[in-house]
């Protein structure tokens, strides 16, 4: 930012978004690697669940059909939970995008 050929208040301005910006972005890094942490957590549950309960089900034409109820809920609870986690992922990365295209348009009228 310093070495741009850019009037010394466009800089400033420039610096002080970069902190602020970095700051919020530390905290949204900090959250999508939680958000990340929950889906390896969902996965390992799927895996433990099939491998404890090896032979109450079947993969029937590209499914996975369980015996019984109970395997099928647990089942779709993890899987909706890793939904429902990349419906937060996707949504925190849509706000990203639209701080960043808020802080180009400031930049174009401080031009």
């Amino acid at each position: 930012i310093c070495s741009l050929n850019v009037s010394i208040s466009l800089k400033r301005s420039m610096l002080s978004g970069f902190d602020n910006g970095m700051k919020k972005a530390k905290k949204n890094i900090d959250t999508m690697w939680a958000l990340e942490a929950k889906v390896i957590t969902e996965a390992e549950n799927i895996i433990n669940l099939l491998s404890a309960r090896r032979g109450a089900w079947i993969i029937k034409n590209g499914k996975i059909l369980f015996y019984e109820k109970n395997d099928l809920y647990r089942f779709n609870s993890y899987i909706t939970s890793i939904q429902n986690i990349a419906k937060q992922q996707k949504k925190i990365k849509y706000q990203s995008v639209q701080i960043i295209n808020r802080i180009f348009e400031h930049m174009k009228k401080i031009e």
